[in-house]
């Protein structure tokens, strides 16, 4: 199963498109002209389940997802993210990189 998919059965469950309309419409339009194809993009907003539904409109876009770890968060949804292939970074490791 494909990371889309994988939030998808989280979302689905929970969220209803009408909740968070600009990133359905977003998602909708993205899955059409993938404008983030071959792109590693890094979101570095604070981390929840309503978070998921951004992250599934930049894979949908043809995303590659770098998520950036900061002290708030909720620390179920980073594991399953972490779970599920996602790769979550710190601060530092950005930084770190970032000089690389």
């Amino acid at each position: 199963m494909d990371l889309k998919s994988i939030l998808s059965s989280v979302l689905d469950d929970v969220y209803l498109p009408n909740e968070y309309p600009a990133l359905a419409a977003l998602e909708a339009e993205w899955t059409e002209k993938r404008p983030f194809e071959g792109l590693r993009l890094l979101v570095a907003t604070p981390i929840y389940r309503n978070s998921m539904t951004q992250y599934r409109a930049l894979l949908a876009g043809g995303a590659t997802l770098l998520v950036g770890l900061s002290g708030m968060n909720d620390r179920g949804v980073v594991e399953f993210l972490m779970d599920s292939g996602v790769s979550v970074v710190t601060c530092d490791e950005m930084l770190e990189a970032e000089s690389r």
